[in-house]
């Protein structure tokens, strides 16, 4: 009883420590660190006064239909009856991140049967680097999506002896979908993983196998209800999302150790790798088979470049610190062999010792830079400005990194965002807005300012950098272009001329 006991403080304390440090960082500042945070904010606040989410949004691209999942809004929206919407934006995605400590721990005890292990799984899994550049102060809707992939995968190792964890299976089964499209992974993780098992002649109990079929039909049935407008004017591009060829190699590159090692850690690769030699070549066992599943497909969508780098490895990441559990179980266990085993105890110190250096550290260090990647507060009060100042029908120029801002704050339409599906020729467009901040010709900006209807330019901090610029060269014309604020940032409005 005592065992237990405080095998579950431990873990709270974790998941304390870990929430509380992503929350450190998120309430240093009351904006967001991607843009697209701002969209998932607005079409919250859809759903609270209408109780829909944005079907056709006219302020993104001047005008459009949007295809999105609307789970993580409406579950955000259900929070924001009782809190201020700011505060559960905030909230809300860091307590579903930090969830994962619990889920690993739960999936690493499954494997291993170890408390000691999985305790020190579950800490690694509360600091890995990516999670911090990728899933900290913004609406992720990776903070709803991984804690639902694992769990998933947790009901599917425990339903193999306790058919009582099949209705939750059921339920996720149905919210993944609803949330975002990479529910496809799960999909591809059960049909590798019941390859797996077919090919060692082994059999899988019916409550698997009708598990697996439910899992399968239910994404592509949802998933297919959600995007058939894209899948019809699309066909199979629609798993690109419509994106732009200059971005795609950016977030479709090749996969490489070396990017692995940063995004993960040294650590979790390291153990995850050894436990992949040791139990799925070696000791081939079936609940490893359902985690190799996971990182066979997750490499293979990888390579096949039919999903981004990034979140590739955030499903690879984690799921080699939950197989890291199985390296520190049979450490421990070889310990325990040698005339070192009275040892265990300070072994364990230098285990977290490590977890701090190799993961803890580098989680902050990109925590902080990831907290400053935010809008000035100049640029909030030149946005506020706008929103009382300019014209409702305005349209404003931003680069496609702030596009979701402009919308939120001003309730102006944008020129182009992030939300590419659907979006009216956005490869274009993304060219278009480039060349309408670097180019020194007035007539071949006013050209393409005219193409869209543009009334007025949007020259932030941000922009500045990106482009290397300190002004619109161009717009010296007091004739085509007039400077409706003088202060940092500046505000040029489109003149006709």
């Amino acid at each position: 009883m005592f065992k237990l006991k405080k095998e579950f403080v431990l873990l709270i304390l974790i998941f304390l420590l870990t929430l509380s440090l992503r929350l450190f960082f998120v309430f240093q500042t009351d904006f967001f660190s991607e843009d697209l945070a701002y969209f998932h904010l607005r079409n919250t606040e859809n759903i609270l006064e209408t109780g829909k989410p944005i079907y056709f949004d006219g302020l993104s691209y001047s005008g459009r239909p949007v295809l999105y999942p609307p789970f993580s809004n409406y579950f955000l929206a259900f929070f924001s009856l009782f809190l201020p919407i700011n505060l559960v934006a905030k909230l809300i995605p860091e307590i579903l991140i930090s969830s994962l400590v619990i889920i690993v721990y739960l999936i690493s005890k499954e494997l291993t049967k170890d408390v000691r292990a999985s305790l020190l799984t579950a800490l690694m899994a509360g600091f890995i680097p990516l999670f911090a550049s990728k899933i900290l102060n913004t609406i992720s809707i990776y903070s709803f999506v991984l804690p639902i992939f694992f769990f998933m995968i947790y009901c599917m190792i425990k339903i193999r002896e306790e058919r009582s964890y099949l209705p939750y299976l059921v339920i996720f089964s149905v919210l993944l979908p609803l949330t975002h499209s990479t529910a496809f992974l799960i999909v591809f993780s059960l049909i590798i993983y019941f390859l797996l098992v077919i090919s060692e002649s082994w059999n899988l109990r019916a409550t698997n196998k009708e598990a697996i079929f439910f899992v399968i039909l239910t994404t592509f049935l949802i998933q297919f209800l959600i995007y058939k407008e894209a899948f019809l004017l699309y066909g199979f591009n629609t798993i690109w999302s419509n994106t732009p060829v200059q971005l795609f190699l950016e977030y479709f590159k090749d996969i490489n150790i070396m990017t692995i090692l940063y995004e993960v850690g040294i650590l979790p690769v390291v153990f995850g790798f050894i436990a992949i030699f040791f139990g799925l070549f070696r000791k081939k066992r079936n609940d490893l088979f359902l985690l190799g599943g996971v990182i066979l497909s997750t490499l293979l969508l990888l390579t096949l470049k039919l999903i981004s780098i990034a979140d590739g490895l955030l499903f690879l990441g984690l799921t080699l610190v939950i197989l890291s559990s199985l390296t520190i179980k049979n450490f421990f266990n070889y310990l325990k062999l040698t005339k070192f085993s009275h040892l265990q105890k300070h072994f364990s110190v230098i285990l977290v010792i490590l977890v701090i250096v190799s993961l803890a550290i580098p989680f902050v260090i990109s925590a902080n830079k990831t907290v400053k990647n935010i809008p000035t507060e100049k640029d909030i009060e030149a946005l506020l400005w706008f929103k009382l100042n300019i014209e409702e029908e305005a349209v404003v120029l931003a680069p496609l990194e702030e596009g979701h801002l402009i919308s939120q704050i001003t309730k102006k339409s944008n020129v182009l965002d992030d939300l590419f599906l659907l979006a009216p020729d956005p490869g274009e467009r993304l060219e278009d807005v480039d060349q309408i901040y670097t180019t020194k010709s007035e007539f071949k900006a006013l050209d393409l300012l005219q193409k869209y209807d543009v009334d007025y330019i949007f020259l932030s901090e941000k922009t500045k950098e990106k482009y290397n610029i300190t002004e619109l060269s161009y717009a010296v014309d007091k004739k085509c272009f007039r400077i409706r604020k003088y202060e940092e940032p500046k505000i040029y409005q489109v003149r006709e001329c």
